[in-house]
C-alpha cells in the first residue's frame, strides 16, 4: 500500500501537469479563435470593398441615365419655349439639373467611402484580434511555466519530508 504522503506527492505532480497542459491549451485556443476571427474580419473587409465598388458603379450608371434624361428634358424645354424662352428660367432649370446630377455622383461616392472605411475598420479589428490572441498565447506559456515552478517547489517541499528509503524522497 502506498503511504498517504507519497500519494499526496503523486497527486501534486499530476495536478501540476494538468495545470501546465491546461494553460498551454488555453493559449492555443485563444490563438486559434483570434486567427478565425481575423479571417472573418478579412472576409468582411473584402465584402465592404466589393460593396463600395458596386455603389460607385451604380452611381455612375445612374448619373449617365440622368444625364441622358436631362438632355431630353432640356431639349423639350427649348423646343416648347421657342423664341419666347426665358433664358433666366432655362439657366435656372439647367442649374437645378446639373446639381441633381452632381448629387447622384456625390451620394454614391460618400456611400462608397463609408464602405471602404468599414473595410479598414474590419482589417484593424482583425489585426487587433491577432495581437490579442498572440498575447493570450504568450501569457498562457508564462502561466504554464509558473504552474510548473510552483509544482516543482511543492514537490521538493513534500519530497524532503518523505521517510528515508522512499524512492521519491529528495535529500
Amino acid at each position: 500500500m502506498v503511504a498517504a504522503s507519497t500519494m499526496m506527492l503523486i497527486m501534486s505532480v499530476a495536478s501540476t501537469a494538468m495545470a501546465v497542459v491546461g494553460a498551454i491549451q488555453e493559449g492555443k485556443a485563444a490563438k486559434d479563435t483570434a486567427d478565425y476571427n481575423a479571417a472573418l474580419s478579412a472576409r468582411s473587409a473584402r465584402l465592404s470593398e466589393n460593396q463600395a465598388t458596386l455603389v460607385r458603379q451604380t452611381a455612375m450608371s445612374n448619373e449617365k441615365i440622368f444625364d441622358k434624361e436631362k438632355r431630353i428634358r432640356m431639349g423639350a424645354i427649348r423646343a416648347k419655349g421657342g423664341p419666347n424662352l426665358s433664358l433666366d428660367a432655362f439657366a435656372s432649370t439647367m442649374l437645378d439639373e446639373e446639381l441633381e446630377q452632381f448629387s447622384i455622383l456625390t451620394a454614391g461616392e460618400n456611400t462608397a467611402r463609408a464602405h471602404l472605411a468599414a473595410a479598414e475598420n474590419s482589417r484593424a479589428q482583425g489585426a487587433l484580434g491577432l495581437f490579442k490572441g498572440e498575447q493570450a498565447q504568450s501569457a498562457s506559456l508564462l502561466a504554464a511555466g509558473g504552474a510548473a515552478l510552483g509544482g516543482a517547489s511543492t514537490y521538493i517541499g513534500k519530497a524532503q519530508k518523505l521517510p528515508k528509503g522512499n524512492p521519491l524522497r529528495i535529500s
